[in-house]
């Protein structure tokens, strides 16, 4: 999900430092690789997650935030933040001018780790998304009839007019955007990638 909102609903002093900081263009680095960043992955292992408070979640999520920067190339960083203002059936959301991620706070704290960071890395998804289309839109007209951009150009025209059941559109509508089918897509598989990764270190960790 994306939502477009302003500034002063959602951030105190603290966080609108950290949203100053990732306007500021920061890249990522080989810092924020998965192999670098193992130990904190291991955390989302199921047992450890329930240990984590609130606080400790986020900052593992962070991690995981900055890992799919990395992989996705992304040209900002990307805040997360716990929100307790969102609805029951949304998990998370992406602000693109904010470069945001809100996650439901009851999903935080209630759901299995591996359903947490499915939602990061949908929401990490539609970043990237919105990184393509701005490529897309400083390219000539001419350059924009590109084949290979066709999808480029889906996502800009779904973004202008994008459908979202929190400004009342119906679920199929915002459901069936070509733009959340492939965060869906995406989510998944990088969701495996990081349970396989912990499945794989363990797996070594015995054969030792």
């Amino acid at each position: 999900l994306m939502v477009y909102v302003g500034r002063a609903e959602l951030f105190g002093g603290g966080q609108m430092a950290a949203v100053a900081e990732a306007e500021g263009g920061l890249v990522y680095s080989e810092a924020d690789s998965l192999a670098n960043n193992m130990d904190t992955v291991l955390l989302l292992e199921q047992e450890r997650w329930e240990q984590l408070d609130e606080e400790e979640r986020l900052a593992v999520l962070e991690v995981i935030c900055n890992i799919e920067g990395r992989y996705l190339g992304l040209n900002k960083r990307v805040v997360l933040m716990a929100s307790t203002e969102m609805a029951a059936d949304t998990k998370g959301a992406y602000s693109n001018m904010l470069s945001l991620i809100r996650i439901n706070r009851d999903c935080l704290m209630e759901d299995i780790s591996e359903k947490t960071v499915n939602t990061v890395c949908h929401e990490m998804f539609h970043a990237a998304q919105h990184q393509y289309v701005d490529i897309y839109n400083s390219l000539s007209p001419a350059d924009r009839e590109c084949y290979f951009l066709q999808e480029a150009a889906v996502y800009a025209a779904e973004f202008d007019n994008y459908q979202s059941t929190i400004t009342g559109s119906d679920y199929e509508d915002y459901y069936t955007q070509a733009v959340e089918k492939a965060a869906r897509r995406y989510a998944i598989s990088a969701t495996d990638e990081y349970f396989e990764a912990i499945g794989k270190y363990y797996e070594s960790m015995a054969e030792e």
